[in-house]
């Protein structure tokens, strides 16, 4: 029997008296999404009728890593992801939810680097501002990892 529909509260309810996860996933299994972070990443481009060559230039990173991330063939770090979606010019729950979909955590205001980071895309700061934002904070800026 498969439940599908139904809020991730409910969901979440479920799996907080499942007794049996084997169970659980099973009656389940038409409720669970598998995040594709290439689609996702690919689609956004899509909408934001950029091309890759203007994510390179904007972003900072390399053509060939730039293209290799695209394509799936390397799935780039916490870091890389945001400097993606700086590149991009995405909103924080685009960026967010990149960042979901690739498994990562998403930028969390509490933090003070992340604080810096969501203060840059909310303003529109290009990635070398953000990079210099992040060096006069005294933090770990994008692309020292």
């Amino acid at each position: 029997m498969s439940n599908t529909g139904g809020s991730t509260a409910e969901l979440m309810r479920m799996l907080s008296t499942a007794h049996d996860i084997g169970h659980f996933l099973e009656d389940n299994k038409d409720r669970f999404v598998e995040p594709d972070f290439t689609a996702c990443l690919n689609e956004l481009l899509r909408e934001k009728r950029l091309t890759i060559a203007q994510v390179v230039a904007r972003s900072g990173m390399s053509q060939s890593y730039c293209y290799q991330v695209f394509k799936g063939i390397r799935m780039p770090s916490r870091d890389k992801i945001i400097q993606i979606g700086i590149g991009m010019g995405l909103s924080l729950s685009e960026v967010n939810k990149l960042l979901r979909a690739a498994g990562k955590l998403e930028l969390y205001c509490k933090y003070k680097r992340d604080a810096v980071i969501i203060f840059a895309i909310n303003n529109k700061l290009t990635f070398m501002d953000l990079e210099e934002l992040l060096y006069e904070k005294g933090l770990d800026t994008l692309s020292d990892y």
